[in-house]
Protein backbone atom coordinates (compact mmCIF):
# COMPACT_ATOMS: atom_id res chain seq x y z
CA UNK A 1 0.00 0.00 0.00
CA UNK A 2 1.40 3.37 -1.00
CA UNK A 3 1.29 6.09 1.59
CA UNK A 4 1.16 9.79 0.84
CA UNK A 5 4.82 10.02 1.90
CA UNK A 6 5.83 7.28 -0.56
CA UNK A 7 3.94 9.00 -3.37
CA UNK A 8 5.69 12.28 -2.55
CA UNK A 9 9.08 10.54 -2.60
CA UNK A 10 8.26 8.89 -5.93
CA UNK A 11 7.17 12.22 -7.42
CA UNK A 12 10.34 13.90 -6.11
CA UNK A 13 12.51 11.24 -7.76
CA UNK A 14 10.56 11.50 -11.03
CA UNK A 15 11.07 15.29 -10.98
CA UNK A 16 14.76 14.81 -10.28
CA UNK A 17 15.14 12.37 -13.19
CA UNK A 18 13.33 14.85 -15.43
CA UNK A 19 15.67 17.65 -14.41
CA UNK A 20 18.76 15.51 -14.99
CA UNK A 21 17.36 14.40 -18.36
CA UNK A 22 16.79 18.00 -19.40
CA UNK A 23 20.31 19.00 -18.27
CA UNK A 24 21.94 16.28 -20.33
CA UNK A 25 19.70 16.81 -23.36
CA UNK A 26 20.53 20.54 -23.40
CA UNK A 27 24.22 19.84 -22.80
CA UNK A 28 24.18 17.65 -25.90
CA UNK A 29 22.26 20.29 -27.86
CA UNK A 30 19.42 17.88 -28.61
CA UNK A 31 15.74 18.63 -29.08
CA UNK A 32 12.96 16.64 -27.45
CA UNK A 33 12.19 15.19 -30.87
CA UNK A 34 15.79 14.08 -31.44
CA UNK A 35 15.85 12.21 -28.13
CA UNK A 36 12.42 10.68 -28.88
CA UNK A 37 13.87 9.34 -32.11
CA UNK A 38 17.06 8.06 -30.46
CA UNK A 39 15.12 6.11 -27.83
CA UNK A 40 12.49 4.90 -30.28
CA UNK A 41 9.78 6.65 -28.32
CA UNK A 42 6.57 8.28 -29.37
CA UNK A 43 6.44 12.00 -30.05
CA UNK A 44 6.42 13.97 -26.82
CA UNK A 45 7.77 11.16 -24.64
CA UNK A 46 10.99 12.95 -23.66
CA UNK A 47 9.15 16.18 -22.87
CA UNK A 48 6.66 14.24 -20.71
CA UNK A 49 9.57 12.62 -18.83
CA UNK A 50 11.20 16.02 -18.25
CA UNK A 51 7.96 17.54 -16.99
CA UNK A 52 7.24 14.60 -14.70
CA UNK A 53 4.01 13.77 -16.53
CA UNK A 54 5.16 10.27 -17.48
CA UNK A 55 6.82 7.56 -15.41
CA UNK A 56 10.38 6.74 -16.51
CA UNK A 57 10.63 2.98 -16.32
CA UNK A 58 13.81 0.89 -16.20
CA UNK A 59 13.77 0.26 -19.95
CA UNK A 60 13.33 3.98 -20.59
CA UNK A 61 16.30 4.77 -18.32
CA UNK A 62 18.50 2.32 -20.20
CA UNK A 63 17.43 3.78 -23.57
CA UNK A 64 17.93 7.36 -22.36
CA UNK A 65 21.34 6.62 -20.87
CA UNK A 66 22.44 5.07 -24.16
CA UNK A 67 21.03 7.92 -26.27
CA UNK A 68 22.62 10.59 -24.06
CA UNK A 69 25.88 8.68 -23.48
CA UNK A 70 25.65 8.58 -19.69
CA UNK A 71 25.42 5.81 -17.14
CA UNK A 72 21.95 5.07 -15.72
CA UNK A 73 23.21 6.28 -12.34
CA UNK A 74 23.56 9.79 -13.84
CA UNK A 75 19.80 10.27 -13.54
CA UNK A 76 19.86 9.57 -9.80
CA UNK A 77 22.93 11.61 -8.86
CA UNK A 78 21.94 14.08 -6.16
CA UNK A 79 18.46 12.57 -5.80
CA UNK A 80 18.87 12.12 -2.06
CA UNK A 81 18.72 15.91 -1.74
CA UNK A 82 15.35 16.09 -3.49
CA UNK A 83 13.51 13.35 -1.60
CA UNK A 84 12.20 15.72 1.05
CA UNK A 85 12.42 18.88 -1.01
CA UNK A 86 11.21 18.52 -4.62
CA UNK A 87 12.91 20.94 -6.97
CA UNK A 88 10.44 22.80 -9.18
CA UNK A 89 10.94 22.46 -12.91
CA UNK A 90 12.10 25.66 -14.51
CA UNK A 91 10.21 25.32 -17.74
CA UNK A 92 9.78 28.91 -18.86
CA UNK A 93 10.98 29.70 -22.37
CA UNK A 94 13.40 32.31 -21.01
CA UNK A 95 15.08 29.81 -18.66
CA UNK A 96 15.37 27.18 -21.39
CA UNK A 97 16.78 29.74 -23.81
CA UNK A 98 19.32 30.94 -21.22
CA UNK A 99 20.38 27.36 -20.53
CA UNK A 100 20.87 26.72 -24.24
CA UNK A 101 22.95 29.89 -24.61
CA UNK A 102 25.05 28.90 -21.60
CA UNK A 103 25.72 25.42 -22.99
CA UNK A 104 26.68 26.79 -26.42
CA UNK A 105 28.98 29.37 -24.82
CA UNK A 106 30.59 26.65 -22.69
CA UNK A 107 31.38 24.54 -25.74
CA UNK A 108 32.94 27.56 -27.44
CA UNK A 109 35.57 27.84 -24.67
CA UNK A 110 38.64 26.11 -26.05
CA UNK A 111 40.76 26.04 -22.87
CA UNK A 112 39.83 22.93 -20.79
CA UNK A 113 41.02 24.60 -17.58
CA UNK A 114 38.84 27.61 -18.19
CA UNK A 115 35.83 25.35 -18.94
CA UNK A 116 36.44 23.56 -15.61
CA UNK A 117 36.59 26.94 -13.86
CA UNK A 118 33.24 27.91 -15.37
CA UNK A 119 31.69 24.68 -14.08
CA UNK A 120 33.22 25.24 -10.64
CA UNK A 121 31.85 28.80 -10.57
CA UNK A 122 28.37 27.60 -11.48
CA UNK A 123 28.54 24.89 -8.80
CA UNK A 124 29.52 27.47 -6.22
CA UNK A 125 26.74 29.82 -7.27
CA UNK A 126 24.19 27.00 -7.23
CA UNK A 127 25.65 25.52 -4.02
CA UNK A 128 25.22 22.09 -5.65
CA UNK A 129 28.05 19.59 -5.39
CA UNK A 130 26.18 16.96 -7.45
CA UNK A 131 26.98 18.73 -10.72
Amino acid sequence: MKTKSNKNHQKAIEQHIGIRLRQQRLARGLTHEAVDELIGGTAGKTKAFEEGRRFVGPGDLVALSSALDVDVSFFFKGAEKTINKPVPLMDTPAVVEDAQKMVHAYYNIEDPGLRRSVVDLLKDLAEDESI
